[in-house]
Order: structure tokens, then sequence, then C-alpha cells
């Protein structure tokens, strides 16, 4: 039994077991995942939690379990480790949410920084109209009270942190945001589904960040972008804690 890559039995332990095999290539592309009773003996734990393991890889994109009965290993990728952030952060929770969270403050605070410097004219005009969209967005969904209007301003949040990270002229920056896109719609959906005064916030805070792009003033978007997170943060782990989790 290997119980040295298992902390604990749980679905998720196996889950992390596997992804880690995958990731540091001892499952690789094409490869055929174990069999069920084969997994089942490794770990020590029963049917139904090594198909809540592989549920968990196939829903991150990491096995294609309609080419067998337990699964393909496929290439993972920034997609699959956009699809893991969300998950991992069910899985592990608020410790989860602040590494992800310090992460992002490291990333987008000096992308905002930059963007301030080297952002073009066009681009200045691109994040100014997607802080405009978001708000748009966001009113919208207030007026009409419609679910379907979700989709617009997290969508529009997306654009925007995209933009500013393509501004930086730092194109590491747009790829590590990108693989965080999946948090990002996340947060979104999470914290402003049931709180519309989150939204107004977020728009608030969205147009102090385009404001000091748009102004040339790198200390000033570099700020405005730790203060938007961190209140974005502060407003994920409140939503957590009301739902128990």
């Amino acid at each position: 039994m290997d119980t040295a890559n298992v902390d604990g039995s749980g679905a998720s332990s196996i889950f992390r077991a596997l992804l880690t095999d995958i990731t540091e290539g001892r499952l690789r592309p094409g490869d055929s995942l174990a069999s069920e009773q084969a997994l089942m003996e490794r770990f020590g734990v029963s049917r139904t939690m090594v198909r809540d393991a592989v549920s968990m890889l196939a829903g991150i994109g990491a096995v294609d379990r309609a080419r067998g009965r337990t699964g393909v290993i496929q290439q993972v990728d920034s997609s699959t480790i956009g699809h893991l952030f969300p998950l991992m952060l069910r899985l592990s929770g608020v410790e989860s949410l602040r590494e992800v969270y310090e992460l992002r403050r490291t990333i987008e605070g000096e992308a905002a920084a930059r963007a301030a410097i080297c952002a073009t004219p066009e681009q200045q005009q691109e994040i100014a109209q997607c802080a405009d969209a978001y708000e748009q967005a966001a009113r919208s969904r207030e007026a009409r009270s419609e679910q379907s209007q979700e989709a617009q301003y997290i969508d529009s949040d997306v654009r925007l942190h995209l933009a500013i990270a393509r501004a930086s002229g730092n194109s590491m920056f747009v790829t590590l945001l990108e693989i965080l896109t999946g948090f990002l719609r996340y947060v979104q959906f999470q914290t402003c589904r049931d709180n519309l005064e989150r939204s107004r916030q977020a728009s608030l805070e969205h147009r102090g960040i385009a404001r000091a792009i748009t102004s040339r003033d790198p200390d000033a978007a570099r700020v405005e972008m730790s203060h938007h997170l961190r209140v974005s943060q502060e407003a994920l782990e409140e939503t957590m804690r009301e739902q128990g989790r």
C-alpha cells in the first residue's frame, strides 16, 4: 500500500497524489491510469474514494475517461492548471485562498505599476473601456435582477485584469494570469452573485486602477491593485465562512 503519497484517506489526498504523479512525469500523456482495484490497493481506500478522485482529475482535464473505464492521462497545460485553482481552494480552504491572493498581489500589483509606465494610448483606452464594461454589466445585472447577466460582468472582470497584464509589456505576467483565469472567474461568481454591493465596490476599485494607469502613476497603480485584491480576498473569505467551508 502506498501511504507515503497520501495525507489521510480522502479522495482529495488521492487526487493530489495522482496529480503529482502526472506533473512529475511518473504518469505521462497517453498512459492509462491504473484500474480502480489497483488504486484501491495502492491507497487502501474504498472504490467510491477512488472514483471521486478520478472524477476530480477528469474535472480539471488531466484525465480523459471517455477513452477508458478508469481514464487516459492528458497533457497538463495552463488550461488544466487554471481549472485546478478553484478545485484546490475547495479542497484546502482559506489557506490556499491566501496563498493564491499573495501570488496575485505580487503579479498583478507589479503588472499594474508597469502598465502605468509602458501602456500605449490604445492599451490605456482598452483598460478604461474594460472598467466601463464591468460597471455597465454590473448595473445591468442589478437593474434586471437576472442571473443571465453574471457571465457578462465575470467576463469583463477577466478582460480588465488581462488587459492590464498585457499593457505591462511582460508576456510572463500574461501567461501567469491566464493560468489564474479559472480562479478569477470563481472569485467573481462567489463574491458578487448574491452581493450587489460588492459589484458596486469592485467597479469603483477598477476605476481607481484604470485612472492610476492612464495617469502614468505606477505607485498609485500598484497601491490601487493591491487594495482591490485585498478587498476581494476579504469578501471571498467572508463568503466561505457563510457557506461553512
